[in-house]
């Protein structure tokens, strides 16, 4: 008698219920290998671009534009920064950031991180302003402290510094590229050499 009630105990339920429960695993076991294989899918990818916006007696004024092409948002960018390297020709100076991010020289470099602000989504662009002695072309070209100068890592979380190329935290290094936008001095001259051409076509006008 002991026997058979253990049989049922053992054997006695229905099959409904077995295959709900193995549903129900697989269920889970699917939405976990979703979860898992979305964030390992997301990727924190972005460009930069500097532009001089003027200079301030020695300094020039830079804009600093961080787009992000990722798929993850960014909330962090260490300018001038990789894995043993600040490679920034000088130290920034004069630093400011959007409201909610901060913006921190560190060595020849700049950490901007979001404490309140609003996050860069992917698609999104965020710009930052500095200054420095550095010539835009020193701040885009050649090699400083072993890096490509002005190399730098974009984060998803503002307390991920130090890290770089880790999928969905930390991007692979990448140079911010100087603007194309002609600097100041350069549309100055721009600007005075076609009220010259204009003076010199109105006079010959006349003369003839």
């Amino acid at each position: 008698m002991k026997l058979r009630q253990l049989s049922i105990l053992s054997f006695g339920r229905p099959k409904s219920f077995l295959v709900r429960l193995g549903l129900f695993a697989l269920g889970a076991m699917c939405v976990f290998v979703r979860v898992e294989s979305g964030c390992a899918q997301g990727t924190i990818s972005a460009t930069a671009t500097l532009t001089e916006t003027g200079t301030a007696g020695p300094e020039f004024e830079y804009s600093l534009t961080l787009d992000n092409t990722g798929t993850v948002d960014i909330n962090a960018l260490w300018y001038g920064w990789t894995i043993g390297s600040f490679n920034l020709p000088t130290a920034p100076t004069d630093i400011s950031a959007p409201t909610g991010w901060s913006g921190s020289a560190l060595g020849k470099s700049i950490e901007f991180a979001n404490n309140s602000g609003a996050t860069v989504g992917p698609g999104q662009s965020i710009s930052f302003s500095f200054e420095s002695t550095s010539t835009p072309t020193a701040m885009t070209t050649g090699v400083n402290d072993g890096d490509p100068t002005g190399e730098s890592v974009a984060y998803n979380a503002n307390n991920g510094f130090g890290d770089q190329s880790d999928p969905g935290v930390a991007s692979a290094p990448f140079q911010p590229t100087l603007s194309s936008v002609p600097e100041p001095s350069t549309v100055g001259l721009l600007a005075t050499g076609l009220v010259g051409i204009s003076v010199w076509i109105r006079r010959r006008t006349n003369a003839a």
